[in-house]
């Protein structure tokens, strides 16, 4: 009897263990990051933010004049009972600007366990790089 406690206890313990490694995945959203243009135009500050999308591979389009959708996709091979499978990873941002300012907002997400506040922290690294990649293209170089 005294073992069968002490696996119980076991499977008990290594669960909580699991549940609090993958509650640690999430965080609280990074949403409405903003930022001056200092290019001088509208036409600079597009295409600055769209050679600050090109090198971090999120594909853009053009949704109206002062707005980009952005979308970056991964594509993780994981070992799922027993065998590897694809689990696929995706973020959708909306960029608003005009020739003085931008901001990036969420838009949709797949698989990055976004709760209306909370989301994978995946999702906040992605966007922090695509902010400091728009930053470096839309202030005037010296």
């Amino acid at each position: 009897m005294e073992k069968i406690t002490k696996v119980l206890l076991k499977g008990v313990l290594l669960s909580a263990l699991l549940f609090l490694m993958i509650g640690c995945r999430t965080q609280l959203i990074q949403n409405d990051l903003s930022s001056p243009i200092t290019l001088g135009s509208f036409e600079k500050a597009r295409a600055g933010i769209l050679e600050g999308l090109a090198p971090l591979k999120w594909e853009a389009y053009e949704k109206g004049k002062g707005h980009i959708v952005a979308t970056k996709k991964l594509t993780k091979y994981l070992l799922i009972n027993r065998v590897i499978e694809p689990v696929y990873y995706m973020a959708e941002v909306d960029i608003f600007f005009d020739a003085t300012r931008y901001t990036i907002q969420y838009k949709n997400s797949t698989n990055l366990k976004y709760d209306g506040e909370n989301i994978h922290k995946l999702y906040n690294q992605w966007v922090h790089e695509l902010d400091q990649g728009i930053r470096a293209h839309t202030h005037m170089r010296n």
